[in-house]
């Protein structure tokens, strides 16, 4: 049995409609989980009291990284300072072989790290994490758990070649 013209495009127009607002909901979740990733350090930010800081003038920066340098005991090369800035006011010390140290610049005070639940959870949520293996998969790793581009991959075989 054919259809006539009037019902072909009945059907035309209703799958049309429920494809727009399928894509469209897969547009708005892509927004919100894009805007909540783009968000998350502020939110990490405003999570923890030990970063709530009230800045004075000026700091000096040399006094506060010689004595941590000295104290514990940092490898001579490959060590990484992150200064104070917008998404974290602390001043930090950090070696990927050993922890970070964190210190406010305006009391000198090494501060205790809080962590961040929400952040994680923001995170979480973008990379697909709380799906479990599905989610995983779905969100572009592999068998491994690897992603495509893994940049410690990367790295690892970067140092092998050398």
């Amino acid at each position: 049995m054919a259809l006539s013209k009037a019902q072909t495009r009945d059907i035309l127009f209703h799958t049309h409609a429920y494809i727009g607002i399928g894509v469209t909901v897969l547009f708005y979740i892509a927004l919100f989980f894009g805007t909540l990733s783009m968000v998350a350090p502020y939110i990490a930010l405003w999570e923890k009291p030990s970063r709530h800081l009230s800045a004075p003038a000026h700091y000096d920066i040399d006094a506060l990284v010689t004595p941590l340098l000295t104290e514990n005991a940092w490898p001579e090369y490959g060590v990484r300072i992150t200064l104070p800035s917008h998404k974290d006011p602390l001043l930090s010390l950090g070696h990927r072989l050993m922890d970070a140290i964190h210190v406010n610049p305006y009391s000198g005070a090494v501060v205790k790290d809080e962590g961040s639940a929400l952040r994680d959870l923001v995170v979480d949520l973008h990379l697909g994490r709380v799906l479990g293996r599905p989610g995983s998969v779905s969100h572009g790793r592999g068998l491994r758990g690897r992603t495509v581009f893994d940049p410690q991959r990367v790295v690892a075989e970067f140092q092998a070649q050398q």
